[in-house]
């Protein structure tokens, strides 16, 4: 057998065993694909007031273990619009007293339900709550605001009240509750809702050396190091 013959024998037997390691590869991509295999909608029961929102959540199941939020990846139904309606981020508000109306979930094929009753209760007061009521110049904290009823029952309406700040200079509030310390002092923050309003007194600290030098990444230049530092 000459070298031509060689080469060409080992051109083909590398050949071969290119093809098959390609198809090694495709069977692995399928055997590790993984599905869902269940979604669970949370509450799985609720009552809300007329013209009052509550928030939703699917958590999906997956073939290999793992967990997820869908909330804002499902797609989200009411049984009855005219009682309760559902948006697209598994947000429910409350339209008229009735139900329970079934809210549904669905994704891949699969789905999950939670029920809501609607109440006429009327909102008496929001209590506006967070882990502490100090924080330092440049951290964020999340508020929460929770609404007490004229039924006696309790609903956590921070994604659906309006936030604000009794001085923005010193606390910024962001559409979500989350608060920001701007510059020491203390302000108020607030939250409104059907003409009820909650606040909560927070008190902004300034930077200490430590503190500044452990999130120097927040300040963008020398000048207002050298200010952060002379005001500590």
């Amino acid at each position: 057998m000459n070298f031509k013959h060689l080469l060409w024998l080992a051109l083909l037997a590398l050949a071969f065993t290119g093809c098959g390691a390609s198809e090694g590869i495709t069977q692995l991509n399928i055997t590790n694909a993984t599905t869902l295999t269940a979604l669970e909608v949370t509450p799985a029961t609720t009552t809300v007031p007329v013209g009052i929102a509550t928030q939703f959540r699917a958590q999906g199941s997956f073939s290999d273990g793992s967990n997820q939020d869908l909330t804002s990846s499902v797609t989200w139904t009411s049984g009855d619009p005219a009682v309760a309606t559902v948006n697209n981020l598994g947000g429910v508000s409350g339209v008229a007293p009735g139900g329970p109306v079934t809210i549904t979930a669905a994704f891949e094929g699969i789905s999950a339900t939670g029920t809501v009753t609607v109440s006429n209760a009327v909102l008496e007061s929001i209590a506006v709550t967070s882990v502490s009521t100090s924080l330092p110049v440049g951290a964020t904290q999340q508020l929460t605001a929770t609404g007490q009823f004229s039924d006696g029952t309790s609903l956590d309406l921070t994604p659906g009240v309006t936030w604000g700040s009794t001085d923005a200079a010193i606390v910024d509030v962001s559409a979500s509750g989350l608060a920001l310390g701007v510059s020491a002092g203390q302000a108020s923050a607030t939250a409104v809702l059907n003409a009820v309003t909650g606040t909560l007194l927070l008190t902004v600290t300034p930077l200490t050396e430590r503190q500044f030098l452990i999130t120097p990444d927040r300040v963008g230049n020398t000048a207002s190091v050298r200010q952060l530092d002379l005001a500590t």
